[in-house]
């Protein structure tokens, strides 16, 4: 299911930015194996899609979401910056698009 999500915000982000491609599955810690679900590396910009949609998910058990937290709190203290998108945008992925490409316009050492 999170690929399905996965994929309709890639789809929507490439809509409207065909020029900036993310790298998916992207590997970001240099000793860990965290990854992150898309990454804009020049920009150091982590995009988790979290799939939320059932009861009992990765991201939605006590374990996992702490797992999550102490992942992105990694991400942070190395440099990125890091947004979450929940299954709730995929209603308007073009929101979660809008919400990242104010991270790209608000800085201009990210474009």
């Amino acid at each position: 299911m999170n690929k399905d999500l996965e994929g309709a915000f890639l789809r929507a982000w490439l809509k409207r930015n065909p020029y900036k491609v993310p790298q998916q599955q992207y590997k970001w810690h240099p000793e860990r194996r965290f990854r992150a679900d898309f990454a804009f590396v020049e920009n150091r910009v982590l995009v988790e899609i979290m799939g939320t949609r059932s009861v009992k998910s990765a991201h939605t058990t006590v374990a996992g979401y702490h797992s999550d937290c102490r992942r992105m709190a990694e991400a942070v203290i190395l440099g990125w910056r890091v947004l979450y998108f929940d299954s709730m945008f995929d209603k308007n992925w073009n929101e979660a698009v809008a919400l990242l490409e104010r991270v790209f316009d608000a800085n201009t050492d990210a474009v």
